[in-house]
Parts: C-alpha cells; sequence; structure tokens
C-alpha cells in the first residue's frame, strides 16, 4: 500500500491498537517522510503514551521538510511543555502565531505560559487575542 492507504489504516487503528497505529504511522513517514499530517499524528500518540521527548524529535525531524507548517510548531510546542520545559514551549507556540494568527489554541496556551512565566502584559494580549478569535467562530 501507499502512504495515504497507511495512513487511513493508523487512523483506523488509533482507537483499538496504539501500538500497531504507531508503526502504521511510522510506515506513511518511511514512505512519505513530509507527510504532516502522520507526523502531527504519530506526535500526539508518542505524547498520549507518555513519551513527549521521541515526539519532539519526530517534529523536529518533520519541520525540516515542512518549516512552514503552524501545527508542526504548535504541536511541538505541546510536547515541549510536557517535558517541562516552558520557555522552549513558548517559542514554538510564537512560531505556530506568526505562521497561523488565528491560531487560537495556541494563543491560549501562549497566554497560560506568558502567565506561568510572570508577564502579565503578554498574558493579556494572546488571552484577548484567544477570545477574539473564539468570538469570530
Amino acid at each position: 500500500p501507499d502512504a495515504a492507504a497507511w495512513f487511513r489504516r493508523a487512523e483506523a487503528l488509533e482507537a483499538s491498537d496504539r501500538r500497531a497505529a504507531e508503526s502504521a504511522y511510522r510506515r506513511v513517514l518511511a514512505i512519505d517522510p513530509a507527510h504532516a499530517d502522520a507526523s502531527l499524528n504519530l506526535g500526539a500518540l508518542l505524547c498520549e503514551t507518555g513519551r513527549p521527548g521521541e515526539a519532539i524529535g519526530l517534529y523536529d525531524e518533520a519541520l525540516r521538510t515542512r518549516p512552514h507548517e503552524p501545527l508542526l510548531h504548535y504541536n511541538r510546542a505541546i510536547a515541549l511543555e510536557d517535558t517541562g520545559d516552558a520557555a522552549a514551549a513558548l517559542a514554538s507556540y510564537h512560531v505556530a502565531l506568526r505562521l497561523a494568527p488565528d491560531l487560537a489554541d495556541a494563543h491560549y496556551n501562549a497566554a497560560r505560559l506568558h502567565q506561568q512565566l510572570g508577564d502579565a502584559k503578554q498574558a493579556v494580549r494572546h488571552f484577548n487575542a484567544y477570545r477574539r478569535l473564539q468570538r469570530q467562530r
């Protein structure tokens, strides 16, 4: 099967067999290393199974071929948060927001981290952007 077929299989397996889903996503990436959706889904799966460090490596590799993909930066930020690296996570959220200023969840997460790091002004700025985007939905 081609990458698209393996990707469909991986998505279908996520609910019932995470190990098989992970293997299928890895197969997609072996066929097509630039398959952003496979990287996004596999990275999320790695985070959900307590392996954020592996997810960060996966996202870093994906960003070599897709540096302008905001969701890769966003998901990388989530994985970085899972490792406790708030400053690096915040930097990744900011890259995601430069690429996609309407990414509401990135504004929310950036606001939380700014607040946590003691930067109230930036926290308010991002919370306001998040609220504005939520109203537009």
